[in-house]
């Protein structure tokens, strides 16, 4: 057990009774915790008192309510933090429920939870006996209070939204699409092919090659900066230079008229929000911050100009006949998306999980009562599914069968090609680390102890791969440890044994490749590896610390492998072609 992990003591006087820990608690009772969190958001969704029915409260467009846009109605936990507290919140209540009648010692928590859980403690548990120890105080850097003043301040939030919108959206470039584009396709203009985009072609990452090569095919992006581009009106540049004509934003809709209006609505619900939203001391105590920011706040400007710019593609452009294709991960744009396509009647609306789903995506997840009324809650026409895995999570949920179209995972077709190459007598290991800084600390301060084991440098021969979104150069390694900046693809050939952090999809991706896999357990984080299943905590591929590790890697011949089990059939692929004509 760690010595600084979150732990709930149950005390009888002066003994101790029984002792938790409060992650592995969560995650061997994660399929109530769950259930739980998903009935309470669509119930506030639908509150039958004024006050708590945030659907029919902030209603804008034609029945269109920003509750549908709200970070609490995606359920996004990379997102916000509040939904990993409500969990943590969930969890605890179990536990003090069932032991009412003895003292509750809470030790390592941290003191924004600890707010929040003294608020609605005494409402929702009746209990008073709690004694609270060695609270841990979180340290906020500069960058982040900044972005957090700006993020719940209605008056900054508009302040920065108007600078935001003059820098990333074209009020005058709003050309329509024409006639013979029948497939559309909206796309994140952040993961493509700069070398194929120099030859005049269009390849993004997450959707299949082939698609690049259709002259049917135009890429309706959603722009973001990147290090190739860092402005819309640098690439709008770019295309209209090289004539690129199947290429646009819907950062170039957005018109005059649409934001005058979103300054209206912002003001009209920033006024219902002050006058109708009154919390009570249960759950909404640890979403209220980001309720306020979803209604109030930039959160919702943002969403709001994404949904009036898509209004006016389908305003200015037919739709007849024409196929709509988009990244299916919840994002509170796609409910606008959808929402509008089935306006103007449109019904070949296809939503590609081009990734993987895992069981703590809780954006993917919704109650039995909307999964079967899905139209209304703004989901595709159909839901095009690459795997296995991502088959069962949707269907477990309660969709219906005829909303899952089976596709070949053409994103990930590279990794059945890939042979080992022996490049030394000693075991190469890979380890891939993580966007979150708190987690790439944690790992590398393993990795870093592995490499003073004497076994180890005898032995084995240790890689480290940053994310792409890291700056590795902050970070500190130990000689014995070689960072790799390549593409996976580049350079998974040299390796035995990969590991990686439980947040990435890596770890699914390089299945395929018939490597060993082991995963780490961060402490302070949920199990978001995409091979957790229910509420089983502990597998065989897991490991919490360089101990545990070690063991593993020494006895790795009995790790069985893994396989997410994606989808390579060619009948699958031709599927891909039919609907893509």
């Amino acid at each position: 057990m760690y010595n600084d992990a979150e732990t709930i003591e149950v005390v009888n006087g002066l003994k101790v009774i029984k002792t938790y820990n409060l992650k592995k608690y969560y995650e061997e009772n994660s399929d109530e915790i769950k259930n739980e969190i998903i009935l309470f958001i669509t119930e506030l969704k639908n509150g039958k008192k004024k006050s708590e029915n945030f659907k029919k409260l902030f209603v804008f467009d034609d029945y269109f309510s920003a509750w549908d846009l709200s970070l609490i109605n995606e359920k996004n936990v990379y997102k916000s933090n509040c939904f990993y507290n409500l969990i943590k919140f969930i969890a605890l209540k179990k536990i003090i429920k069932r032991k009412k009648k003895n003292n509750i010692i809470l030790l390592n928590f941290e003191i924004g939870f600890i707010k929040i859980f003294k608020k609605c403690s005494e409402y929702l548990l009746h209990q008073k006996k709690i004694k609270i120890l060695d609270v841990k105080k979180k340290n906020k850097s500069f960058k982040e209070i900044i972005i957090d003043t700006i993020s719940y301040s209605s008056f900054l939030s508009l302040i920065y939204f108007i600078f935001y919108v003059f820098k990333n959206f074209n009020f005058y470039d709003n050309r329509k699409i024409k006639d013979k584009y029948n497939c559309i396709f909206l796309n994140y203009f952040t993961q493509y092919d700069q070398k194929e985009l120099e030859k005049k072609k269009f390849k993004p990452n997450q959707w299949p090659k082939f698609l690049s090569n259709k002259s049917n095919v135009y890429w309706l992006n959603i722009f973001l900066p990147n290090k190739n581009f860092k402005s819309l009106n640098s690439i709008n540049k770019y295309i209209n230079k090289n004539k690129m004509e199947n290429i646009n934003f819907i950062n170039n809709y957005l018109d005059y008229s649409s934001f005058f209006r979103i300054i209206k609505i912002y003001f009209k619900f920033n006024i219902k929000y002050f006058i109708f939203i009154n919390f009570r001391n249960d759950y909404c105590l640890f979403l209220n911050k980001e309720i306020k920011r979803s209604l109030t706040c930039f959160h919702l400007l943002q969403n709001l100009s994404y949904h009036f710019s898509l209004k006016k593609i389908f305003e200015k452009n037919s739709l007849i006949k024409k196929k709509f294709f988009y990244l299916f991960e919840n994002q509170p744009w796609e409910r606008s998306f959808n929402f509008l396509l089935r306006k103007k009647k449109v019904n070949a609306v296809y939503g590609y999980s081009h990734t993987t789903i895992n069981y703590w995506h809780l954006n993917y997840f919704h109650s039995l009562i909307e999964n079967k009324n899905y139209k209304k809650n703004n989901l595709p026409e159909k839901i095009l599914c690459h795997s296995q895995n991502c088959r069962n999570f949707l269907l477990d949920q309660g969709l219906p069968k005829k909303l899952i179209f089976n596709v070949s995972a053409e994103r990930f077709k590279w990794t059945t090609k890939v042979r080992k190459k022996k490049i030394s007598k000693k075991i190469n290991i890979l380890f891939l680390g993580d966007y979150e800084k708190t987690i790439t600390k944690n790992f590398v301060k393993i990795i870093n102890n592995l490499s003073q084991d004497i076994y180890f440098k005898n032995n084995y021969f240790l890689s480290y791969k940053p994310h792409p979104s890291t700056n590795y150069k902050e970070i500190n390694f130990n000689k014995e440890v070689k960072i790799v900046d390549d593409n996976l693809k580049n350079i998974i050939h040299n390796y035995d044994v990969v590991v990686s952090t439980n947040s990435t999809a890596a770890s699914a991706e390089l299945s395929i490749t018939n490597k060993k896999i082991l995963i780490f357990l961060d402490k302070s984080n949920l199990d978001l590896s995409p091979f957790k299943k229910g509420n089983k905590y502990k597998y065989d591929f897991n490991f919490t610390d360089e101990i545990e590790l070690s063991e593993k890697i020494r006895n790795i011949k009995d790790i069985k492998r893994l396989n997410y089990n994606f989808y390579f059939n060619k009948k699958l692929f031709a599927k891909w072609k039919k609907i893509t004509r």
